[in-house]
């Protein structure tokens, strides 16, 4: 039998998609759907005049169709010289097959003879082909970072075989298959094409995948292109009329037996998968294909199928979940979905990355959980975080091997890597301390990596382990500090002892025979203080006095950190002053220690530039407790930041550990931060040295700058926000300069000036902090006072940030007008604007209230 070589490529398409079997019927071919869960069978496909028809009685378009066997809708149109081949009753093709200058040629691949591996001979040139030609190419420094940043390894990504498609060396690998396979044999190969009389590989600008087979043979390569390229993200190699089908892809690592497989959609979701789980991972073509996994997960023995599908909350995601649910159910697998916080993580490989682990749901629970996600398709998980969504913690702003880390240390604690991440910033800042400030403006404006931030969680969340994991190294360092002290220490006690016991025998002897007396040792100096307990000012003035880089205070919970503020004296101390000049780096004076001269006069402690970093955890029903005991708003409250996240109490024992070459990288990065040296200024004081962002580094925080600016302004940001919003500029800076010296530590490139990358990824974590900030502040109470005076803040914002006491009265805000005085002052002192005078025309002075967030 002859029929259009075309319409043999997508009968042979149909069969191998598992619609068969085909039948023919007059000059009609029947057979089951590719677009849906076809039990049929109800699609028709026939040759009429000068293209291919194809119908299913279910309602599938043909767009569906051919997107679902990987053709387009030009491949259903014949041409006047289209070649004809002859078939046999299973549709493979006879004779020679059409010449290589016919569209389309080359393209089917033959149903028998197959080589001594079992492949068919277009499937071991193809393997052939696409092997020689990533052999032939590199991996650029990006594409590898992209791959990092994704949870692979180096090692495995050197195994995988990932290329960069770079134009040249593409180029040059074509011309080396041109002379190894020549021509005609090329052409047949999916992603080779002629283009005006040259041979050609179409990729784009991106880097390869190679898809495999369950015998790990290459069958097909896919695009991941750069994010500056408009289009798709992904793309098959292909060219025209030469595709390289519907492919399931099985990683390598995935072999038989394997009991349990995991279903998802994407090569690389499922490359990512199986390393980060150990769980072999197959990859279906489109999620709406599951069906042609079957054969795969058959091949590879599975008995149970974890469905894990993008969590984006898309309608016709979820309902392709629930066909692939019911569908492998009736093929006779074990069917559990995997079930995650959209918002968290897209993908199965994103929160296995992030160190997640999805939820397992099976049988009747999975039909109706996947049917109630149905049933309300406008609760989008995958939404940009709203209060009371915190947003998942940017893992990926951290270097590789720092990133890698953070993950670990979050699947060995059975914690988010929120707690984690947030430790290692401040701990970071601590590490450079004083050394280093971010220069905004020249003389006026300098942040350094000043930190306090809280991990809110409940009592079982595993705070405490995430905070000792991160902090241990940095303290470890600081131990062997104190053991040389020591060790030193006792060695001079050992000198003084034997000095002064030949000084004794001396003063026995004839002045004649007294031998020279040994050197009298200097005392070794108490070394330099990298982490304190205590957080009451009596303790750390001194400590901060004799350590001017700067020191770091981990804390288990927040609460007693700020209840020990004004202990003494009974609460009438000035130790919250204190921790808002530190926060802003202010000289302090502390009166109540003091230190003795030599003539017995005694002086206060003077911190010049007071320097530490808290780090801390708290539970949600005690975050009342960082309030004034007094009830005053005096802004201590707007210097935190906070992590609060979705953390899983009693989570299953797993193996899981941080190895000691995450945790090597992680210490031996503190260690050159803290090595980098500090200015020394006028009168042998130490300071810190200014570092200022590159030209680009400049455009972009101003674009930041004005973007944060115009939120706080907008009538969206809730009042009770606008503090905390105003410190978040501070933060940003902070924030830039300690994600700079963590690349640059890393090896990422000299100290010099920061980055415009370092401000984008400072960027991405305050967008995260917002999202925690607005689900920490629904949490808070606010007394009535409070609420009065948030709401006048919110009308003097929307009236243009200035107002008098008059107009608060004529608005019916505050009555009358010496409590809108009242008001306004009240404002002032709680640090959200200040009060002026300004001269009327009747000559007397008129109070203003001006907006200052700064």
């Amino acid at each position: 039998m002859k029929i259009p070589y075309k319409l043999a490529v997508i009968l042979h398409k149909l069969i191998a998609a598992g619609c068969g079997p085909v039948r023919r019927e007059g000059d009609e071919f029947r057979c089951r759907c590719p677009a849906h869960d076809d039990r049929g069978p109800s699609f028709y496909i026939v040759v009429k005049e000068d293209r291919v028809l194809a119908h299913c009685k279910a309602g599938c378009t043909v767009a569906a169709v051919c997107d679902a066997l990987d053709v387009t809708a030009a491949d259903l149109f014949l041409e006047a010289d289209d070649p004809w081949v002859e078939v046999d009753a299973e549709f493979t093709i006879l004779d020679s097959g059409p010449t290589t200058d016919a569209p389309g040629a080359g393209v089917m691949p033959q149903s028998g003879g197959k080589t001594d591996t079992g492949e068919r001979p277009a499937d071991a040139l193809r393997n052939a082909v696409y092997a020689e030609l990533l052999a032939a190419l590199e991996l650029n420094a990006d594409h590898f970072d992209d791959l990092l940043r994704r949870g692979l390894s180096a090692a495995e990504i050197d195994r995988r075989g990932y290329k960069t498609a770079e134009p040249t060396k593409v180029r040059g690998a074509v011309d080396a298959l041109l002379r190894a396979h020549g021509r005609d044999r090329l052409l047949t190969v999916p992603g080779f094409a002629d283009k005006d009389g040259r041979l050609v590989f179409r990729a784009g600008r991106g880097y390869l995948i190679p898809v495999r087979t369950a015998g790990g043979a290459i069958a097909a390569l896919k695009v991941r292109h750069d994010t500056d390229v408009n289009g798709p993200k992904y793309s098959w190699a292909s060219g025209k009329g030469v595709s390289c089908g519907n492919v399931v892809h099985v990683p390598l690592d995935a072999a038989a037996p394997a009991d349990t497989v995991r279903l998802t959609e994407g090569e690389l979701k499922a490359d990512v998968a199986t390393v980060r789980s150990g769980l072999p991972t197959v990859s279906a073509p489109g999620v709406s294909n599951w069906h042609l996994a079957v054969p795969v997960l058959r091949a590879l023995g599975a008995h149970k199928v974890l469905l894990a599908f993008d969590q984006d909350g898309k309608p016709g995601t979820l309902a392709a979940v629930e066909k692939a649910l019911f569908g492998l159910t009736r093929e006779g697998f074990e069917v559990v979905v995997e079930w995650w916080d959209g918002r968290q993580a897209k993908g199965i490989d994103d929160l296995l990355a992030a160190g997640g682990q999805p939820e397992l749901v099976a049988g009747l629970a999975a039909a109706v959980r996947v049917s109630d996600r149905l049933a309300a398709p406008d609760d989008d998980q995958g939404a940009v975080a709203e209060e009371g969504q915190p947003a998942a913690f940017p893992v990926d702003v951290f270097p590789p091997a720092l990133a890698e880390f953070c993950r670990q240390v979050a699947a060995a604690t059975g914690t988010p890597p929120d707690f984690a991440g947030q430790a290692m910033l401040v701990t970071a800042g601590a590490a450079l301390g004083n050394s280093r400030a971010l220069c905004l403006k020249e003389h006026t404006w300098y942040e350094a990596a000043r930190f306090y931030a809280v991990n809110v969680g409940d009592p079982s969340s595993g705070k405490t382990p995430a905070l000792e994991a991160v902090v241990r190294p940095y303290q470890r360092r600081q131990l062997r500090l104190l053991e040389q002290y020591r060790a030193d220490h006792a060695e001079y006690e050992r000198k003084v002892a034997e000095y002064e016991k030949a000084a004794a025998a001396n003063r026995a002897r004839a002045a004649d025979e007294r031998p020279p007396l040994p050197l009298l040792p200097e005392e070794p100096d108490p070394p330099e203080r990298w982490v304190v307990d205590d957080a009451t000012v009596e303790a750390l003035a001194p400590r901060l006095e004799r350590n001017p880089r700067g020191l770091l205070n981990p804390q288990d919970e927040g609460a007693a950190w700020v209840r020990a503020m004004g202990q003494y004296k009974g609460g009438r101390g000035n130790d919250r002053q204190f921790w808002l000049k530190c926060w802003s780096g202010q000289s302090h004076i502390v009166d109540r220690k003091t230190v003795p001269k030599e003539n017995g006069a005694a002086v206060p402690v003077a911190i010049a530039r007071p320097f530490i970093n808290v780090i801390c955890g708290l539970p949600p029903d005690l975050l009342g407790e960082l309030g004034d005991h007094r009830g005053r708003n005096d802004g201590f409250l707007h210097r935190l930041l906070f992590g609060y996240p979705e953390a899983a109490a009693g989570t299953e024992w797993t193996e899981a550990a941080v190895t000691p070459e995450a945790e090597r990288s992680w210490e031996d990065t503190l260690t050159r931060l803290r090595a980098l040296e500090m200015a020394e200024l006028e009168g042998g004081r130490l300071g810190h040295r200014a570092v200022r962002l590159s030209p680009e580094a400049k455009e972009r925080w101003v674009a930041w700058w004005d973007r944060h600016a115009a939120e706080m302004r907008g009538a969206e940001l809730p009042a009770a926000l606008i503090g905390t919003w105003g410190k978040l500029r501070s933060y940003a800076a902070r924030l830039t300069l300690v994600v700079h010296y963590l690349w640059h530590a890393q090896g990422a490139g000299p100290e010099g000036d920061v980055t415009a990358a370092s401000v984008e990824r400072a960027a991405r974590l305050v967008e995260y902090y917002k999202s925690h900030l607005r689900r920490v502040y629904g949490r808070l109470r606010q007394t009535p006072e409070d609420n009065h005076l948030l709401e006048v803040l919110d009308w003097i914002r929307r009236k243009g940030g200035r107002c008098r006491p008059r107009d608060l009265v004529h608005a019916k805000k505050v009555t009358p007008t010496e409590k809108a005085k009242k008001v306004l002052k009240e404002l002032e002192e709680r640090g959200y604007g200040r009060v002026e005078w300004q001269g009327a025309a009747n000559g007397k002075k008129v109070m203003w209230f001006a907006l200052d967030l700064s």
